[in-house]
């Protein structure tokens, strides 16, 4: 490969990067107003930037420790003061994921407490959201299901349940049981008799197995 040769001319020509550099430093030079509110600019918006992160983070933090103090008396078994707690972080936080979960918290202490209508109506503005997760969703519906079911409308708590195995998570295997036992109080053998054999096939270990397995027999259709 030839070796490029210079000319003298060619080294007495003045340094690419040199004279680069002199062109900018000769503009910033002639631009002081205009380079220094650019900078400006760009520290304000960074400075903003961070200012939200950090608010943003210290509200998620009291929201979870209103969360965290309210789940106390729900943990304690002190329902009524419980959904009275957690009805005011959800209030307070609705758009954040503390405050929704204190609003599904809340609708379960009110069912638990026995405050059935108040339940319902927690559950049922839950029910409507779509920035919930498949197997809280799901966690809702059985909510509902079981303060319909408490309320004597057993139809509805049918088709709830019905709704909530229909999705992913951790409650199906309740919510076949729950569907199974509503469809039969409302004397649908044939159907809660299907529901029995499909919970029993596919959670052949759940702990209700036995009732299950009384429940196909007193269901069985005669001979």
């Amino acid at each position: 490969m030839a070796r490029r040769r210079f000319r003298r001319k060619d080294l007495k020509r003045p340094d690419e990067f040199v004279t680069q550099g002199w062109h900018l430093l000769t503009w910033a030079g002639e631009n002081s107003r205009q380079l220094s509110w650019g900078l400006a600019g760009v520290v304000s918006v960074a400075l903003l930037a961070t200012g939200f992160v950090s608010l943003r983070s210290a509200r998620l933090r009291q929201a979870n420790d209103e969360l965290g103090r309210a789940l106390g008396e729900f943990r304690s078994g002190k329902y009524a003061d419980a959904a009275t707690q957690l009805g005011d972080v959800a209030s307070r936080w609705q758009s954040t994921a503390p405050g929704r979960i204190a609003a599904l918290y809340a609708a379960n202490a009110e069912l638990k407490a026995h405050n059935v209508d108040a339940a319902i109506s927690g559950f049922q503005a839950l029910a409507g959201s779509s920035n919930w997760p498949s197997y809280l969703q799901q966690e809702v519906l059985i909510g509902l299901a079981s303060a319909s079911q408490q309320k004597g409308d057993t139809a509805a708590a049918a088709s709830t349940f019905q709704q909530a195995a229909g999705l992913d998570g951790p409650y199906r295997a309740t919510a076949i049981f729950g569907e199974a036992r509503c469809r039969e109080q409302l004397g649908e053998k044939d159907k809660a008799r299907e529901l029995y054999q499909r919970f029993q096939l596919d959670f052949p270990d759940a702990p209700e197995g036995e009732l299950v397995t009384a429940r196909l027999q007193q269901l069985a259709p005669a001979a």
